[in-house]
């Protein structure tokens, strides 16, 4: 799916044991589950995963989303009928009347025929991106998941019509792949929607490439419940003049990360990588980041928003790292955030890697409470204190969602927003689910 690509990335040495060191009842439940007669590819995922064990906070890019304590207790695989009818409808998303694919953990396929221009197939495992040969979790996906759904997207496909992909989970444990090819000059809109629940983990990798003058647009709402554990991790490489574009929305859970890493691998590439955090009470959101600018002329632009409430923790680790031959990078990263508690916490750390001497990089990092001022401000203009709370929230998120269309999307990511104002002490200003 993914061409070679020169990456100047430390890459992790693993040993070849399949024995984890000290496992958790949930490592040693994977242990047991594994399929000793499994693939070569899914074998060779299994020993990586097993010589690293779960994502723990003593792994430098897991100090803050310690998934083996999350994840301690021995958890059984989810059937792969659980999903049943109501995946297949478009849930909140059915205003924008997408194409929408099936996931039940076992195969995935259309509701209905496939749109001209864009192919669909279900493939028995696949190697791991290039980028994710070092990430846990990416392994475990690759060495559990029997295989993968696999979007070939070709320029005469019209992307009017997003693609929806719908990862629904209640108990247990479940790990997919998705694989997308979007070809020269080809255009692909994708809508993720993880609504895991309950005590279960979540684990789904999307991997693949985006060729020249390619775009592909991509749009994340992870609303798990409170008890729920996901890991998301997406790998890409781009071609010349390819666009990347990623809005996400992330409600949090009992452990709930989402992770992007990108390669730029031809000249004049450029990524927009949006997000917000809204972390309520005893939940927990990550979102990371890791862009390698290996061509010249690249763009970047990264906008991060956490708002956390009582003892919720938001997370954002975002680097950028720019080779040799990224001459004449620009690329900007900016992560704030609200903090509404005393007892919330955000945890920052963005990096700038730099090994080139034409570039323009910068990054900035903030965390604070609500403006006492702006707050007196509105009550005398007839506030109450929750209306002007609400208000002040909005105005601090909104600049996530300023690009996003059609309406009826920007309207799903509103009454998100609303909604989660309303269970936190704010109320949306006029009863409509709108920034």
């Amino acid at each position: 799916m993914s061409k070679p690509h020169r990456m100047e990335v430390e890459k992790t040495v693993y040993m070849t044991t399949t024995n984890f060191n000290n496992p958790t009842a949930f490592e040693a439940g994977l242990e047991k589950a594994f399929d000793g007669e499994a693939s070569a590819m899914r074998s060779d995922a299994w020993a990586r995963f097993a010589a690293l064990g779960a994502p723990h906070r003593r792994m430098e890019a897991w100090r803050w989303t310690d998934l083996r304590v999350a994840l301690k207790d021995e958890l059984d695989f989810a059937a792969s009928n659980d999903v049943g009818a109501k995946v297949q409808e478009a849930g909140a998303f059915a205003a924008l009347e997408p194409f929408v694919i099936m996931v039940d953990g076992a195969r995935a396929h259309w509701a209905g025929d496939a749109p001209a221009g864009l192919s669909l197939s279900y493939i028995e495992g696949g190697p791991v991106h290039d980028l994710l040969t070092d990430h846990p979790t990416a392994l475990a996906a690759a060495a559990f998941a029997q295989g993968g759904l696999a979007l070939h997207v070709e320029a005469s496909y019209d992307d009017a019509r997003p693609v929806l992909v719908r990862y629904l989970l209640s108990e247990g444990q479940r790990h997919m792949r998705l694989f997308a090819h979007v070809k020269t000059g080809a255009r692909l809109t994708l809508v993720e929607s993880f609504e895991g629940a309950g005590g279960s983990y979540l684990n789904a990798t999307l991997e693949g490439r985006v060729d020249e003058e390619g775009a592909l647009t991509r749009y994340i709402l992870q609303d798990g419940g409170a008890d729920s554990v996901q890991s998301n991790v997406a790998g890409f490489s781009l071609g010349a003049r390819a666009r990347f574009d990623q809005t996400a929305l992330l409600l949090g859970g009992k452990a709930v990360r989402l992770e992007t890493r990108l390669s730029y691998d031809g000249e004049a590439i450029e990524a927009n990588l949006k997000s917000a955090a809204l972390i309520g009470a005893k939940r927990h959101g990550d979102v990371t980041s890791h862009i390698v600018h290996n061509a010249p002329g690249c763009i970047t632009r990264q906008v991060h928003k956490g708002v956390a409430a009582g003892d919720g923790r938001a997370v954002f680790q975002g680097k950028f790292h720019v080779a040799r031959a990224g001459q004449q990078t620009d690329a900007d990263m900016q992560a704030n955030a609200l903090l509404l508690s005393d007892r919330a916490e955000a945890n920052h750390k963005p990096e700038l890697e730099i090994y080139a001497d034409d570039v323009a990089c910068a990054h900035g990092s903030t965390a604070g409470s609500l403006d006492d001022e702006a707050l007196f401000y509105l009550r005398q203009r007839g506030l109450s204190e929750t209306q002007a709370r609400a208000f002040l929230i909005e105005a601090f998120v909104a600049e996530v969602f300023d690009d996003v269309a059609p309406a009826a999307l920007y309207d799903v990511f509103a009454g998100r927003l609303n909604d989660w104002l309303c269970g936190h002490g704010g109320i949306a200003r006029d009863g409509e689910a709108r920034i």
